[in-house]
């Protein structure tokens, strides 16, 4: 399946993260919204296997985007997952709206 994805991620505490190659960035505590989309036919790039990556305790993949990092940190928490099935990329246009 194809589409977008929103992450609802809520941060417990105030954090200094390490994002990859951007350093060590200071983040407040709150609510973080991540908007994603997974447009393959197969693998990892199918909706299923996005949300599912994103899901999974960090130790067990490798950091790769962005949100990565920050969903690795002990005082992130996922709490709710959108899925939007559709062919069209939907990130820049939800991101406008929010």
């Amino acid at each position: 399946m194809k589409g977008t994805y929103i992450i609802v991620i809520h941060l417990r505490e105030n954090s200094k993260i390490i994002i990859g190659s951007l350093g060590k960035l200071d983040f407040i505590k709150g609510y973080y919204l991540y908007i994603g989309s997974a447009m393959g036919n197969k693998g990892s790039t199918t909706l299923e296997n996005r949300i599912k990556r994103h899901i999974s305790e960090s130790n067990n993949k490798n950091l790769f985007w962005h949100v990565d990092y920050l969903l690795a940190s002990k005082f992130c928490l996922i709490t709710k997952i959108y899925l939007i099935p559709t062919i069209i990329r939907l990130e820049c246009i939800i991101s406008k709206e929010l």
